[in-house]
């Protein structure tokens, strides 16, 4: 992908999911389809803004808000905002 977010924007590509839980291929995270809020969304930074603080670099799996984000062309890739991310999954 050709595209550079601007100012403090990142554009992620959205992990697969599946009917009432979150699902990531060789990861350890499965969120139940018991939980009565919808869960945060995960993905994975593909680029990065030139004003986002240092928190996250390209290739970080993140939790970011559920309905947060704009879709990118015909892509499974999200623009959005810094603040829309919540949280970065630490490898073990």
């Amino acid at each position: 992908m050709n595209l550079m977010p601007f100012g403090k924007r990142l554009i992620i590509e959205k992990q697969m999911e599946r009917k009432g839980e979150t699902f990531i291929p060789g990861g350890k995270i499965v969120m139940p389809s018991q939980v009565k809020n919808d869960p945060p969304a995960i993905g994975v930074i593909v680029a990065i803004g030139s004003k986002v603080e240092e928190q996250v670099d390209k290739g970080d799996q993140v939790l970011y808000s559920r309905y947060a984000g704009q879709p990118v062309g015909d892509t499974e890739c999200l623009i959005l905002y810094e603040e829309d991310i919540l949280g970065k999954i630490l490898e073990d």
